[in-house]
């Protein structure tokens, strides 16, 4: 199978998230499982996770982020992080939001250099390791600003093989740090037009 996923690329305050949004609708309409991710829910009033979250009342599991020693990536287990959440659901929950918005903002809080890049590692880590756990029970995964980094590639792979659809909305295409051939990329103006 040679399903490839799909990157939305704009700038800020483009339709971006409204596209996801309408993609999220649109797929629960047709009784699809999603995982949405979203890195940016800081801003609750542009969040993607918390639009869903206030149009689709408890009928979601909410995947907050967690501490670090959660963060096994890439060598969790079936125990580990957010599987232990899922495993009580009787599996009539179709949604899962997750916010992994914690250690991105974390690294706001240092000097560009060294110590920023440590927690924003740990927030593209924590998206990872959501994916590989969550990716066998879901049939949609849109992440809103999601970087993806290159040890990401065997999860995505898997889950696109098994005919996960993946959407992902970034600013710039080097946000795929090296998945590019995994992706077909749109510019959002072609979506929306200019």
């Amino acid at each position: 199978m040679n399903n490839r996923g799909i990157i939305i690329i704009g700038k800020r305050d483009s339709g971006k998230s409204t596209f996801l949004f309408n993609k999220f609708v649109d797929e629960y309409a047709k009784g699809k499982r999603i995982l949405v991710i979203d890195s940016a829910a800081e801003h609750i009033d542009k969040s993607l996770i918390y639009k869903i979250r206030s149009h689709f009342e408890n009928e979601f599991l909410w995947i907050s982020s967690c501490s670090k020693h959660e963060i096994t990536f890439p060598f969790c287990s079936e125990n580990d992080y957010p599987v232990t959440l899922v495993k009580g659901n009787d599996g009539k929950c179709r949604i899962f939001l997750a916010d992994t918005a914690k250690y991105l903002e974390n690294g706001y809080n240092y000097p560009a250099g060294e110590e920023r890049q440590k927690e924003r590692v740990f927030y593209q880590k924590l998206s990872v390791q959501i994916i590989q756990q969550l990716s066998s029970m879901v049939d949609v995964i849109l992440m809103d600003e999601i970087e993806l980094f290159p040890e990401a590639k065997p999860i995505i792979r898997k889950a696109l093989s098994e005919g996960v659809l993946i959407y992902d909305a970034l600013h710039e295409e080097k946000s795929l740090s090296g998945l590019r051939d995994m992706f077909d990329v749109v510019f959002r103006e072609q979506f929306y037009g200019k």
